[in-house]
């Protein structure tokens, strides 16, 4: 839920920051599943592909249905979060949520959904998560996939 206490129409406001084949798969599948979903990528080539209906650099040939929202801006997707999918490799969290703390929806569930430690600390990326978004309760998804299975 966010700070304001209410549920996007369609199901819960879903942001996931990253917007590579599985951050691209995984937003697929949360709106599949009836949220609305901002997907946050940091570069606008791959945003303006995603809102033309496929990203060929990461997923090639699989076709995205419309209704996600791509947008370059992290506070633009994580504006009223009712939960946030960090799908960002392991080397890049740390930066990516620091860059997320100030606009992160206090109480949101931070769901990290990429596998790693940190290679300069030897951090597990539940401990980045803890140490730069204290507000938030952290979760993990893991599992053997494969993104364009997801995504298919």
């Amino acid at each position: 839920m966010t700070g304001s206490g209410h549920k996007a129409p369609s199901g819960w406001r879903i942001a996931v920051l990253g917007g590579g084949a599985w951050g691209t798969a995984l937003a697929l599948a949360m709106l599949r599943a009836g949220h609305f979903v901002r997907l946050y990528a940091r570069d606008p080539e791959t945003v303006a592909a995603i809102d033309r209906g496929e990203n060929p650099r990461y997923l090639p040939g699989i076709a995205l249905q419309a209704g996600i929202v791509a947008t370059s801006d992290i506070e633009a997707a994580l504006d009223g979060a009712d939960c946030v999918l960090a799908v960002a490799p392991a080397q890049s969290l740390r930066a990516m949520l620091a860059t997320a703390k100030t606009h992160m929806p206090k109480g949101a569930p931070l769901v990290l959904c990429a596998k790693g430690i940190e290679r300069d600390t030897g951090a597990l990326l539940s401990a980045i998560a803890r140490e730069i978004l204290a507000e938030n309760p952290v979760a993990a998804l893991s599992g053997p996939s494969f993104a364009t299975d997801v995504a298919r």
